[in-house]
């Protein structure tokens, strides 16, 4: 051979091997170099590739059923439409390999990378992906239901679409990811991170999701119905026309979360953190929020009926026509809070704080304030018939206006309230303190006046419990009886009859002044004798 020959041969590029269509069923070839090889349509199922070579291989159609390629080299192989159902490719690197619609079902990827990999349509029904690197990888519309992907890495990974109901996401990342109207169906998603990921439309129904990390993620109009969401964290997340009806979100932190026309009837919120949440227009009806924290949060023309926030923590929240109707707040702290035009009809206030709160032009009709501190409260132009006060601190309070027919204030302070022009029929003031109170212009018809100048008064009226609910109490007063002469003339004046004040339409200018009763010290003056 000639010099010049031996050179050419020397510069000539290794010839790739071509196994088109060729049968290499159960082959063995552990360790070979095979790179660009193509096996395009040829049969390798249950063949042995362990530490194969196949860089940039052109597998297409091919099938490797039940083969292993653990620890195997296919980085930007072409493996579109395998088969490569129950194979094994434990730590095999598929990084850029196309894997378009391909057949992975029950097959063994765990510990592998499949970075940037595309696996659109792919079938990776009931796969194992433990522990896999799925980065920036494009499952659009892949199957993964009852796939187990523990801790597997899908950062920024295109899951729009996927099918992944009943799979197994145990603390796996999928920050970022896109997962746009995918179905999580009974998924377990337990210690996972969803940071920032967007899950718009998302199916999460009955998922397990405890203890994972929704932070900043988009989950509009997203399922999450009967979620288990115990501890989850939803902080900054867009939930707004999110279904989460009877989600279990105790303990959860909802943060500065957007849940404006989101549906949580029947929800469990225990505990939960919403401070400065926004649930405009959200539906909460009868949802659990025992002791849930939501400082600052805006439940304005909220469905809260029925809901519970007993021990709730509502310091300056926005309730501003939300339908509060027996929805119950005992010993709630609403100090500051906006409740202005709210349907609280036969809700329940008792041992609450709503100190400076707003309740002006609201319908609080039968509503029970029993043991509440309403001090320097708005209740301007309220309906509050038949609601109960009975102990509670209206001290500087504002009921202008307020309708308190049948009332009940006993025992309640009113000291410096502003009652002007509120209607008191047949109010209950029994023990109450109304000193230096506003009742100018008020209705008292059928009011206890001895009480309510005692009231006026600042003076303590000791009240049996039995006798709270009854008639109002009258004082009585106990005057020496003084003898007068008889004397028999015509022209004594008869003695004028008092109307009892239950039977006038009284207000405070028809009223004498307190201090022209008849002091409990003082001796009555005795009349003159007629001559």
């Amino acid at each position: 051979m000639s010099a010049s020959g031996k050179e050419g041969q020397k510069g000539a590029e290794p010839q790739r091997a071509n196994l088109q269509g060729a049968n290499l069923q159960r082959v063995n070839l552990s360790n070979a170099k095979l790179n660009g090889a193509s096996f395009v349509g040829a049969n390798l199922s249950g063949a042995t590739l362990m530490k194969t070579e196949l860089v940039g291989a052109n597998l297409q159609n091919a099938n490797l059923s039940g083969a292993n390629l653990s620890e195997s080299n296919l980085s930007n192989a072409n493996l579109h439409s395998i088969n490569l159902s129950g194979a094994t490719l434990t730590k095999a690197n598929l990084s850029n390999a196309n894997l378009q619609g391909a057949e992975l079902s029950n097959c063994n990827l765990n510990e592998s990378n499949l970075m940037e990999a595309n696996l659109v349509e792919a079938n990776l029904s009931g796969a194992k992906l433990a522990n896999v690197g799925i980065q920036s990888a494009n499952l659009t519309k892949a199957n993964l239901s009852k796939a187990h992907l523990t801790e597997t890495n899908l950062k920024g990974a295109d899951l729009s679409e996927v099918n992944a109901s009943e799979a197994e996401f145990s603390n796996a990342n999928l920050s970022q990811a896109n997962l746009l109207k995918a179905n999580l169906h009974n998924a377990k998603l337990s210690g996972t991170k969803f940071n920032q990921a967007v899950l718009s439309e998302v199916n999460l129904e009955n998922a397990e999701a405890h203890n994972a990390i929704f932070e900043g993620a988009d989950l509009t109009n997203a399922n999450l119905t009967e979620l288990k969401g115990e501890h989850a964290n939803f902080q900054g997340a867009k939930l707004g026309g999110a279904k989460l009806i009877k989600a279990n979100l105790a303990n959860a932190s909802l943060q500065m979360a957007d849940l404006k026309n989101a549906y949580l009837s029947c929800s469990n919120l225990e505990r939960a953190n919403l401070t400065e949440a926004v649930l405009e227009k959200a539906d909460l009806k009868e949802a659990i929020l025992k002791n849930t924290i939501a400082l600052g949060a805006n439940f304005s023309k909220t469905n809260l009926a029925h809901a519970n926030f007993s021990g709730a923590d509502l310091k300056g929240a926005i309730l501003e026509e939300a339908d509060l109707n027996k929805t119950n707040f005992a010993k709630a702290d609403l100090t500051g809070a906006n409740l202005r035009s709210v349907q609280a009809q036969h809700a329940n206030f008792s041992h609450a704080k709503l100190d400076n709160a707003n309740l002006s032009d609201s319908n609080l009709e039968s509503a029970n304030f029993e043991q509440t501190s309403l001090v320097e409260s708005n209740l301007s132009g309220v309906e509050l018939k038949n609601a109960s006060f009975m102990g509670s601190n209206l001290s500087q309070a504002n009921l202008s206006k307020a309708n308190l027919y049948k009332v009940n204030f006993s025992g309640a302070v009113l000291a410096k309230a502003n009652l002007s022009e509120s209607a008191l029929q047949e109010a209950n003031l029994a023990g109450a303190n109304l000193a230096e109170a506003d009742l100018s212009g008020a209705d008292l018809s059928g009011a206890d006046l001895a009480t309510l100048f005692m009231a006026m008064s600042g003076i303590s009226i000791a009240v049996e419990p039995e006798v709270l609910a009854e008639e109002p109490t009258r004082v009585a007063v106990d005057v020496p009886v003084v003898e007068v002469p008889v004397v028999e003339s015509s022209s004594v004046a008869e003695p004028e009859v008092s109307t009892p004040a239950s039977a006038l339409n009284l207000t405070l200018e028809d009223l004498p002044a307190p201090q022209g009763l008849l002091a409990l010290s003082e001796e009555p003056s005795v009349p003159p004798a007629v001559e």
